[in-house]
């Protein structure tokens, strides 16, 4: 029920409960950018890609594996051991990705240091 309004902010547009069309910005992403500077903006963002990135691909990673596993073997101590590898295949392709995006932001970084 809310439109895109100035500045890229969520306008409330209509009401569901009251059927009414108040007026209000929603301005929560103005309110953080005082708080946070653009470079801690920029490192929650990471880690919000980083964790979502993680959560899909351990699933996925799960998925195949007990798919695999239901086909190619039939102890249950080696499809637990498949579907824990595949897991983990997950779990390092994100660690390698999330670890190469955050050393490319501390790079981008300038040194307040000097």
């Amino acid at each position: 029920i809310g439109a895109k309004g100035e500045g890229g902010r969520r306008r409330i547009v209509g009401s569901a409960v009251c059927g009414k069309a108040p007026n209000t910005d929603v301005g929560v992403g103005s309110r953080v950018d005082h708080i946070m500077g653009s470079s801690e903006l920029k490192v929650a963002e990471k880690w919000d890609v980083a964790i979502e990135t993680a959560i899909k691909r351990t699933a996925y990673g799960a998925l195949a594996g007990t798919i695999s596993a239901l086909l190619l073997f039939r102890s249950p101590v080696s499809r637990a051991t498949v579907v824990g590898l595949a897991m983990g295949v997950g779990l390092g392709m994100t660690y390698s990705e999330t670890k190469r995006e955050f050393e490319q932001v501390s790079v981008d970084r300038p040194n307040s240091s000097a």
